[in-house]
Protein backbone atom coordinates (compact mmCIF):
# COMPACT_ATOMS: atom_id res chain seq x y z
CA UNK A 1 0.00 0.00 0.00
CA UNK A 2 2.53 2.51 1.10
CA UNK A 3 4.28 2.10 -2.48
CA UNK A 4 0.98 2.74 -4.36
CA UNK A 5 0.22 5.62 -2.42
CA UNK A 6 4.31 6.65 -3.02
CA UNK A 7 3.80 5.69 -6.93
CA UNK A 8 0.28 8.16 -7.21
CA UNK A 9 2.01 10.90 -5.48
CA UNK A 10 5.13 10.64 -7.76
CA UNK A 11 2.75 10.40 -10.76
CA UNK A 12 0.66 13.17 -9.39
CA UNK A 13 4.04 15.36 -8.72
CA UNK A 14 5.94 14.55 -12.29
CA UNK A 15 1.96 15.62 -14.05
CA UNK A 16 1.67 11.77 -15.52
CA UNK A 17 -1.67 11.56 -14.06
CA UNK A 18 -4.32 11.58 -16.61
CA UNK A 19 -7.06 9.02 -15.89
CA UNK A 20 -5.57 7.95 -11.86
CA UNK A 21 -7.19 4.37 -13.23
CA UNK A 22 -3.75 2.82 -13.95
CA UNK A 23 -0.74 1.85 -11.49
CA UNK A 24 1.23 -0.33 -11.42
CA UNK A 25 1.38 -1.49 -7.66
CA UNK A 26 -2.20 -1.89 -7.66
CA UNK A 27 -1.60 -5.56 -8.93
CA UNK A 28 0.52 -6.66 -5.95
CA UNK A 29 -1.92 -4.77 -3.59
CA UNK A 30 -5.08 -6.42 -4.91
CA UNK A 31 -3.11 -9.83 -4.36
CA UNK A 32 -1.78 -9.40 -0.87
CA UNK A 33 -5.14 -7.63 0.19
CA UNK A 34 -7.00 -10.31 -1.04
CA UNK A 35 -4.47 -13.32 0.19
CA UNK A 36 -5.23 -11.21 3.68
CA UNK A 37 -8.70 -10.59 3.66
CA UNK A 38 -9.10 -15.03 3.12
CA UNK A 39 -7.62 -15.85 5.92
CA UNK A 40 -10.20 -13.57 8.37
CA UNK A 41 -12.41 -15.61 9.99
CA UNK A 42 -15.28 -13.95 11.23
CA UNK A 43 -18.02 -15.23 13.76
CA UNK A 44 -21.44 -16.12 12.18
CA UNK A 45 -23.87 -13.50 12.82
CA UNK A 46 -27.16 -12.64 10.96
CA UNK A 47 -26.54 -9.11 8.79
CA UNK A 48 -24.02 -11.09 6.31
CA UNK A 49 -27.20 -12.16 4.69
CA UNK A 50 -28.76 -8.67 4.37
CA UNK A 51 -25.08 -7.56 3.70
CA UNK A 52 -24.66 -10.65 0.58
CA UNK A 53 -28.21 -9.27 -0.84
CA UNK A 54 -26.97 -5.68 -0.57
CA UNK A 55 -23.97 -6.16 -2.13
CA UNK A 56 -24.98 -8.07 -4.81
CA UNK A 57 -28.06 -5.44 -5.74
CA UNK A 58 -25.02 -2.46 -5.54
CA UNK A 59 -23.14 -4.87 -7.77
CA UNK A 60 -25.99 -4.93 -10.85
CA UNK A 61 -27.37 -1.72 -10.09
CA UNK A 62 -24.51 0.52 -9.98
CA UNK A 63 -23.48 1.23 -13.23
CA UNK A 64 -27.63 1.56 -14.23
CA UNK A 65 -28.10 3.74 -11.30
CA UNK A 66 -24.63 5.88 -11.84
CA UNK A 67 -25.95 6.42 -15.85
CA UNK A 68 -29.47 7.69 -14.72
CA UNK A 69 -27.37 9.82 -12.08
CA UNK A 70 -25.01 10.82 -13.89
CA UNK A 71 -27.27 12.63 -16.71
CA UNK A 72 -29.63 13.93 -14.35
CA UNK A 73 -26.95 15.54 -12.90
CA UNK A 74 -25.32 16.49 -16.57
CA UNK A 75 -29.08 18.67 -16.93
CA UNK A 76 -28.34 20.51 -13.41
CA UNK A 77 -25.08 21.46 -13.54
CA UNK A 78 -22.72 21.14 -16.36
CA UNK A 79 -19.12 21.33 -14.89
CA UNK A 80 -19.70 17.81 -13.15
CA UNK A 81 -18.11 16.03 -15.77
CA UNK A 82 -16.19 13.22 -13.90
CA UNK A 83 -16.17 14.28 -10.04
CA UNK A 84 -15.82 12.91 -6.36
CA UNK A 85 -19.40 14.50 -6.28
CA UNK A 86 -20.93 12.71 -8.89
CA UNK A 87 -19.56 9.54 -7.64
CA UNK A 88 -20.95 10.44 -3.99
CA UNK A 89 -24.48 10.85 -5.09
CA UNK A 90 -24.22 8.02 -7.24
CA UNK A 91 -22.77 5.67 -4.48
CA UNK A 92 -25.72 7.27 -2.14
CA UNK A 93 -28.21 6.36 -4.41
CA UNK A 94 -26.99 3.06 -5.50
CA UNK A 95 -27.28 2.39 -1.47
CA UNK A 96 -30.39 3.44 -0.97
CA UNK A 97 -32.01 1.55 -4.45
CA UNK A 98 -30.47 -1.30 -3.19
CA UNK A 99 -32.04 -1.09 0.24
CA UNK A 100 -35.38 -0.36 -1.37
CA UNK A 101 -35.38 -3.57 -3.35
CA UNK A 102 -34.32 -5.43 -1.08
CA UNK A 103 -37.11 -4.59 1.57
CA UNK A 104 -39.84 -4.11 -1.55
CA UNK A 105 -38.35 -7.99 -2.10
CA UNK A 106 -40.16 -9.12 1.02
CA UNK A 107 -42.86 -8.18 0.81
CA UNK A 108 -45.39 -10.59 -1.29
CA UNK A 109 -46.57 -8.38 -3.65
CA UNK A 110 -42.71 -7.59 -4.85
CA UNK A 111 -41.48 -11.17 -4.68
CA UNK A 112 -40.50 -11.05 -8.37
CA UNK A 113 -37.70 -8.53 -7.27
CA UNK A 114 -35.75 -11.06 -5.12
CA UNK A 115 -34.72 -12.52 -8.40
CA UNK A 116 -32.45 -9.59 -9.16
CA UNK A 117 -30.04 -10.95 -6.19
Amino acid sequence: MVLLLFEVFLFQYIGFVHEHNMYLFLVPVTFFLFAFVKEVQLADNAIYKTLRTLSSLIFFGHLWVGAVVGKLLSFISEGLGDSWLKFVISLIVTIIWAYIVMKLSERKKFKLLSYLY
